[in-house]
């Protein structure tokens, strides 16, 4: 739904989720899946402007968008950030287990590369 279609729109058919999720494999297989929600509502015009993406027309509860936030405001709501803080642990994890052993990282040179 774009901006333009929400104009005069009811909050509750303006309706927005944003999810997160970060997925980690460990070498031995073990899969840890780690998920962040915010609910809010889809704003009926863009405000603020130091927002990327969605985060102009997503409004929270406190009716200002994403981007209205000062930036570490952000980071304390935004579902990746507190997606990847969640994985964090697990992470930290991995990479002690990791001291000592036999698997190196392929130097940037040898790994593929992204298009």
């Amino acid at each position: 739904m774009s901006c333009s279609n929400t104009s005069g729109a009811p909050a509750n058919g303006r309706s927005a989720r944003l999810v997160s999720v970060v997925s980690d494999a460990a070498p031995d297989g073990q899969l840890q899946i780690f998920e962040s929600t915010l609910d809010g509502v889809v704003a009926e015009g863009p405000c603020g402007i130091k927002g990327v993406g969605y985060e102009p027309i997503f409004e929270l509860d406190d009716g200002m968008t994403i981007a209205e936030l000062l930036p570490e405001q952000r980071n304390e709501v935004r579902p990746r950030s507190l997606a990847i803080e969640q994985a964090r642990p697990f992470l930290d994890e991995l990479m002690e287990n990791r001291q000592g052993s036999t698997y190196a990282r392929p130097h940037a040179s040898q790994r593929p590369r992204r298009r």
